[in-house]
């Protein structure tokens, strides 16, 4: 008997271990799939791109036991490459992988086929390379989190295509260089945290001020130099920031 008519499928905060079964794929019905909180490892099976009715994907936080720097392995979880078989899932709203072992570089292919997607989590895994400058072809984005990566390169002047974004979390990582004046053009951005860069160096673009909806700012432990734009005081959220040298 096959689950012709199966849409959901929610698994979250239990201790459900193995693999994900390559017989997943048959579930062609699936629009929602939730195994976050669970301990589940092994990799992101490739027969997972046949369910083009997928619109959430949750797979986070199935690590058992990591050390306090979120880098070294206990216990595993999802591992392998961020497969671009994901790529097939052009329907996805939000997709959550955050907190796994995950590696490599997020595949291009994610740029030109997700371009409905709301939320996008890859946190807390050991992604490398740079973040993509087609990352602004995503203008549906609203929550964007890279956090505590190994990401490196330079912050993309076309993350300012990014016009719906609302919360923007690129921390602990390795960033370098300078905010682009482009940030400023995020006028729905309410959180941006890009402390803990330590090659992230300039100073605070003018644009900053744009942001009238910005609550928490955050770039503490990078270099940034100089003094505070004046536009910042404009704004009418909190903020916290680092010392400027």
């Amino acid at each position: 008997m096959e689950l012709d008519s199966l849409r959901v499928i929610d698994f979250r905060r239990n201790t459900m271990t193995g693999t994900l079964p390559t017989e997943i794929g048959l579930l062609s019905t699936l629009t929602h799939l939730y195994l976050d909180y669970n301990r589940l490892d092994g990799t992101i099976p490739t027969e997972l791109s046949s369910l083009t009715s997928l619109l959430h994907l949750g797979l986070s936080n199935n690590l058992a036991l990591v050390d306090t720097t979120r880098r070294a392995l206990i216990d595993s979880g999802l591992t392998g490459t961020l497969t671009s078989e994901i790529s097939s899932l052009i329907e996805l709203q939000s997709l959550n992988l955050a907190h796994n072992v995950l590696s490599g570089t997020i595949p291009q292919s994610w740029f030109s086929s997700l371009t409905n997607v709301v939320a996008l989590d890859v946190s807390s895994n050991v992604i490398t390379g740079s973040i993509s400058s087609n990352l602004g072809v995503l203008t549906n984005l609203q929550t964007l989190s890279l956090a505590s990566n190994s990401i490196n390169g330079t912050i993309p002047t076309t993350i300012g295509n990014l016009t719906n974004l609302v919360t923007l979390e690129i921390n602990d990582n390795i960033i370098s260089g300078s905010v682009p004046s482009e940030i400023g053009t995020l006028s729905s951005l309410t959180v941006l945290l890009a402390n803990s860069n330590l090659n992230m160096e300039g100073t605070l673009p003018n644009e900053i001020g744009q942001l009238s909806l910005l609550e928490q700012i955050n770039f503490s432990d990078t270099d940034m130099s100089g003094q505070l734009p004046d536009s910042m005081f404009n704004l009418t959220g909190g903020y916290s920031s680092n010392s400027m040298k």
